[in-house]
C-alpha cells in the first residue's frame, strides 16, 4: 500500500498484529514512534502533503509496577527517626489506613 493511503485503522490493525505476536506494550509504542517519525520526515524533508495515520493518543499504556513496601526492620528505623508526636501520629495513620502519597 502507498504511504500517501495508510490511516488511522490501518495504523490500529498493526498494533493488533503486533500483539498478536505478543510484543510488549513498550515496544509496540516504539513502533509508533517510527511510524509517526517516518510521517513528519515525509513532511518536514521531503515536503510530501500526506496525513500522518500514527496520530497522538494512538498508543499503548505502560503497566505501572506495583510500589515496593518496607520490611519490618526498615520501618522501625523509620519510626524512630521521627521526634514529633504530630508527625508519628501522621505515619501512624498513613500506616494503618494504607494511605500514599499522591502523584501529580
Amino acid at each position: 500500500m502507498p504511504v500517501e493511503l495508510a490511516e488511522p485503522v490501518h495504523v490500529k490493525h498493526y498494533i493488533d498484529t503486533l500483539l498478536e505476536k505478543r510484543l510488549g506494550p513498550q515496544t509496540i509504542n516504539g513502533h509508533l514512534v517510527a511510524i509517526r517519525s517516518f510521517y513528519y520526515y515525509l513532511l518536514d524533508e521531503e515536503e510530501l502533503a500526506v496525513a500522518n495515520p500514527a496520530v497522538r493518543g494512538v498508543a499503548l499504556r505502560l503497566p505501572d509496577p506495583l510500589p515496593r513496601h518496607l520490611q519490618d526492620h526498615q520501618v522501625a528505623s523509620f519510626f524512630s527517626a521521627i521526634t514529633k508526636k504530630r508527625d508519628l501520629a501522621m505515619f501512624m495513620l498513613m500506616l494503618r489506613c494504607g494511605l500514599k502519597r499522591w502523584q501529580i
